[in-house]
């Protein structure tokens, strides 16, 4: 169950087209590289992330639209990508996250991952 909320699609055309939100993704041990619509690249170090959320709505299907942010202040703006964004992001949101961001891994991330899967909307704050 837990596999299907992370490999739901997305039909928000609108919101993809926004020149902030990523279009690839990749990680190592180190950091998160994200290109984004505008062709513009955004690197968060696990260490540097202060906060990690999943946001629903309700304006097509349902789909979870991550946000990472760090503490640069030269660059505010966020990583933000949907859970359709290829390669499969299973492996950075479950098991890198696990790995690398302290206190990640705890029963009340786990219950608003699980929170998440059963909404249409909201704001869901996980680390």
């Amino acid at each position: 169950m837990l596999f299907n909320f992370f490999k739901q699609e997305s039909n928000h055309k609108e919101e993809k087209s926004s020149p902030y939100l990523t279009k690839e993704l990749s990680w190592d041990e180190e950091k998160i590289i994200a290109i984004r619509f505008n062709d513009t690249q955004r690197t968060i170090y696990y260490k540097n992330i202060i906060r990690i959320e999943i946001i629903i709505t309700d304006l097509y299907l349902p789909l979870p639209k991550w946000v990472i942010q760090d503490d640069s202040l030269e660059d505010h703006t966020t990583i933000d990508f949907y859970n359709d964004l290829k390669p499969n992001i299973n492996d950075l949101v479950i098991d890198m996250f696990n790995k690398k961001i302290k206190n990640y891994d705890n029963q009340e991330v786990h219950e608003k991952i699980i929170e998440a899967m059963g909404a249409s909307s909201g704001l869901f704050h996980l680390w």
